[in-house]
């Protein structure tokens, strides 16, 4: 698994419930999430990330994105798939925790902190209903 797999994963199982597009070169915005959606008239960013057995690396490019559209009232969402004690876990955080995600030591922390967590197989409808939310 990657993050290219998780993109190509989360399309396959929700691309028809919203318009979603990859953002790819981050040439034009320093930072800026791998994934513009809108789903239900609520429009979005993603952060991808995978990782196994350890935690995945966010760039300071990316705590100023999600910190500057945090400050302007928006809603920016990290969604990971992580390796944790051998079960495949999928994480939703909310964009504003994205600085202490970067300084986490450990995926006890990301575990922690996640808005919503699913353990061994994703459910992509609970995925679409919080990130619809206004």
């Amino acid at each position: 698994m990657s993050e290219s797999h998780l993109w190509k994963n989360m399309k396959k199982n929700i691309g028809h419930m919203g318009h979603f597009s990859r953002v790819e070169s981050h040439e034009t915005s320093s930072g800026i999430p791998d994934v513009d959606f809108c789903i239900r008239g609520v429009e979005g960013h993603i952060e991808l990330k995978f990782a196994r057995e350890k935690i995945p690396k966010i760039r300071g490019t990316q705590v100023r994105w999600f910190r500057d559209r945090v400050k302007q009232g928006g809603s920016p969402w990290l969604f990971t798939h992580m390796v944790v004690d051998g079960d495949d876990c999928y994480m939703l955080h909310q964009g504003k925790i994205v600085g202490d995600l970067a300084r986490a030591k450990d995926q006890r922390e990301w575990v922690r902190t996640a808005f919503v967590m699913w353990v061994d197989s994703m459910n992509w409808h609970e995925l679409i209903d919080y990130l619809a939310v206004r």
